[in-house]
């Protein structure tokens, strides 16, 4: 069985575009590998700042990881952010979640405005813990470390979900 991802299958080839191979010698200031949504969304901030950047892809633009990700766009980080603070202090973990949050809103912003259509809706994030006194435990110290940091965020007990 082969992974074709929901994109790819709304978009078949004949209607994405192609782009020509990298050949002979070129001089740029500025060279990205990677033609993921990473890769891409940083080309198109250095053309608009001014630089003339090459984009260098081993595949298909956004045909990689970008291609069979769920498309969600997060203001955090995935990780532990309590982990985050004893790693790195937390002024570091903020300034990097702060960072993801700008960076997600700076982004969502330029959706709009080239008028990409890819029925951006603004979603609540909700974090759980399985059943039982130990994953609770977690869950609440990762909630308090954000609070200390001063990250926003609401406690929400189980039998408010279950009626929401």
């Amino acid at each position: 069985m082969s992974h074709v991802p929901f994109w790819f299958a709304q978009f078949p080839k004949s209607r994405r575009n192609a782009y020509p191979r990298l050949r002979g010698e070129h001089v740029t200031r500025v060279v990205i590998v990677g033609g993921g949504l990473t890769g891409v969304a940083c080309a198109l901030t250095c053309a608009a700042a001014g630089f003339d950047p090459v984009l260098l892809e081993a595949n298909v633009i956004g045909g990689g990881m970008t291609a069979g990700d769920s498309g969600v766009l997060r203001e955090g980080f995935a990780g532990s952010f309590e982990d985050a603070v004893k790693a790195h202090g937390i002024r570091a973990a903020r300034d990097v979640w702060d960072g993801m949050r700008r960076g997600s809103l700076d982004f969502a912003a330029a959706l709009r405005r080239y008028k990409i259509r890819c029925d951006l809706t603004p979603q609540d994030v909700l974090s759980f813990a399985r059943p039982g006194e130990e994953a609770g435990r977690l869950l609440r110290r990762e909630y308090d470390a954000r609070r200390r940091a001063g990250v926003d965020g609401t406690w929400v007990m189980s039998a408010a979900v279950a009626r929401e």
